[in-house]
């Protein structure tokens, strides 16, 4: 199982870097996902995927922004008590603040409707 886990994490990884181009770094420590208080969140190609791999609804079906090459950096957090991996945007040359913006274009009804606490708001 915990192989499985890192085989699909490489591959996540793989995407993500061909993709976009993205930096990628293995870390212990968690941070927050900056992309949830990003103008561009429900735009994003790089954050569809990372709301993919959460399981998470998607804001938008049909994103229109993919990221200037290099960009994001994406940290993946391997949590070796629950074997499983979670990818968190911390860095991005076309972040643009908007304190709570993941939230504000969330369509009303949607976390409830997919299983989420309607205060759900991913870190």
């Amino acid at each position: 199982e915990i192989l499985t886990m890192l085989v699909v994490v490489y591959f996540l990884s793989l995407l993500l870097s061909f993709r976009f181009g993205s930096s990628l770094l293995f870390r212990s420590n968690v941070k927050m996902c900056i992309c949830v208080n990003c103008a561009l969140v429900e735009r994003c190609t790089a954050y569809h995927v990372v709301e993919a791999k959460h399981g998470q609804p998607h804001l938008s079906s049909a994103p229109d922004f993919t990221p200037r090459k290099g960009n994001p950096t994406v940290e993946i957090i391997v949590f070796n008590n629950t074997r499983e991996a979670e990818l968190d945007v911390t860095q991005c040359e076309d972040y643009i603040e908007d304190i709570g913006r993941w939230s504000k274009m969330m369509p009303r009804g949607t976390l409830m409707k997919h299983g989420f606490d309607p205060s759900f708001v991913p870190t």
